[in-house]
């Protein structure tokens, strides 16, 4: 039997029992909420994430990650039995499943739990793995490196530092021109080069100790539990600002994230969700009945959701303006201290501290919201970590003069969705594209050059996301004649 939640506004339902179906209206809407999954009694459950087909998946406390069907129909699959899972997952654009074990190694799972492939080196992976616009899986060992492998087979790309050692205290997370973030102990933030170099380390010494968050701007929004304060820090490493100095009432409790109009929200230990602007002011709270250590989500509708320790899931309407309508509760039957992962659909997943997964819907909610930098926990619902997108102007092809040639970023790809495609030539006879705004534009091979010989035409393709950040890449047309002995064939659609 599911088992639902309450909504009502501003009015906390206690629930006596969890089998009870029970259901409320928000402006006119029925909202509902559904058990999807129970780990047992005792047994905690961490934030979900979702796959690219919709499974959801988490981890418990026993150590197990869990594949879930999202209409509640139960568990797809789990594992832990042989390999205990040690770190939350991340989801790759292919599906892939990467998870850190307690066996010393970073695992790669198919759609089905099946192993793809674990790294050969007894490496202790402690934090939960980033996935570079490369496809380089980051993640932070025990031995105090920073390790970038392969996703391919989980060969090892690079560690950082590559000699001595630094006490990583922050899971990483990859921003523009694929640097990667992450703490140390020594108290200062660390920005590494996707070659595994150092970029610079932070001017002043901040003890980060919560995964950051990262917007449009560059700006590194990242939480100091040591010292009770939100930091903001430039893209070159030194102090924008504190909010010890501008918002005193603020201690962080949960990581924050970003809107496209650079506002930052985050859960505090005095139980409000703080609105602070790019500046470091407050601009408004939003009040719970305990701990707020729940990272929120923002949606398409500007609705922002967030779980507290008080047991009640909190649904903000950020467009309404009366106060009294603004807010509105749902009753978990469990504290709420994970994270919430919204699905395209607009279905939310949340777990509560009794070991249960929720599903809630709200009728005609909407996604995360894609011109958010930083919408949710990790960054998106699929955990990758990274708020840039993957540019693929795919294969370089060999074709015959006078062929139709078809260029194709269709394996380009970023969590919440490509925004625009650019094509430019930038080498080599000019052609004219068909579309140069199209994943697939097409062109006429050109006549081969002087006494025959071959011609070479390099292309540049340029993706935007929806919060306007760019990834390019390249790929090479070789035009040959007809009845060369090296023809290969002209591209396929």
């Amino acid at each position: 039997m599911r088992e639902k939640i309450v909504s009502q506004n501003v009015v906390y339902v206690y629930l006596a029992l969890l089998a009870i179906v029970l259901s409320a209206t928000l402006s006119g809407a029925e909202t509902q909420g559904t058990k999807l999954f129970d780990a047992g009694e005792g047994v905690k459950v961490f934030s979900p994430l979702i796959g690219t087909d919709g499974t959801i998946y988490v981890r418990t406390g026993a150590n197990y990650l869990y594949a879930v069907y999202a209409d509640g129909t139960g568990r797809k699959w789990g594992v832990g039995r042989e390999i205990s899972v040690s770190s939350d997952p991340a989801v790759g654009s292919d599906g892939t499943i990467y998870v850190a074990s307690s066996d010393k190694r970073l695992l790669a799972a198919k759609f089905d739990g099946a192993q793809k492939w674990k790294t050969s080196a007894e490496i202790i992976i402690s934090l939960s793995p980033a996935i570079g616009d490369d496809g380089s899986i980051y993640a932070a060992a025990q031995d105090n490196h920073l390790y970038a492998f392969n996703s391919q087979d989980g060969t090892q790309k690079w560690r950082y530092p590559g000699t001595g050692e630094i006490s990583i205290t922050t899971p990483p997370v990859v921003g523009t021109n694929g640097i990667i973030y992450i703490g140390s102990g020594d108290g200062y933030l660390y920005a590494v080069n996707s070659d595994g170099t150092l970029k610079w380390k932070s001017s002043t010494e901040i003890n980060p100790t919560l995964s950051p968050a990262i917007a449009a701007d560059g700006t590194i929004y990242v939480v100091s539990s040591k010292e009770n304060c939100l930091y903001a820090v430039n893209a070159n490493g030194t102090e924008k600002w504190r909010s010890s100095t501008s918002i005193e009432s603020l201690k962080p409790a949960s990581c924050p994230i970003v809107d496209k109009d650079g506002t930052v929200y985050i859960g505090a230990e005095d139980g409000y969700v703080y609105a602070v602007s790019s500046g470091g002011n407050e601009k408004a709270k939003y009040k719970t009945e305990a701990r707020v250590s729940s990272t929120p989500a923002i949606t398409e509708d500007s609705f922002l959701y967030f779980g507290s320790e008080d047991g009640s899931f909190y649904m903000v309407n950020l467009a309404e303006t009366n106060a009294d309508k603004q807010m509105t509760t749902y009753q978990a039957a469990g504290k709420l201290s994970t994270s919430p992962a919204v699905g395209d659909d607009g279905k939310i997943y949340i777990a509560s501290e009794n070991g249960i997964l929720w599903a809630i819907k709200r009728s005609s909610a909407k996604g995360l919201k894609k011109d958010a930098p930083w919408p949710m926990f990790r960054h998106d619902a699929r955990h990758t970590a990274r708020n840039t997108p993957i540019a693929d102007a795919g294969s370089d092809q060999i074709v015959n003069d006078g062929d139709t040639v078809t260029l194709n970023a269709s394996g380009s790809s970023d969590p919440l969705g490509i925004k625009s495609y650019k094509w430019a030539q930038t080498e080599g006879t000019t052609v004219t594209l068909s579309d140069a705004s199209s994943a697939k534009p097409t062109f006429t091979a050109p006549a081969l050059g002087t006494d025959g010989q071959e011609v070479k035409l390099t292309f540049r393709l340029t993706v935007n996301n929806n919060a306007d950040m760019e990834d390019i890449d390249t790929c090479v047309i070789t035009v040959e004649e007809s009845d060369s002995s090296c023809f290969i064939g002209a591209a396929a659609d």
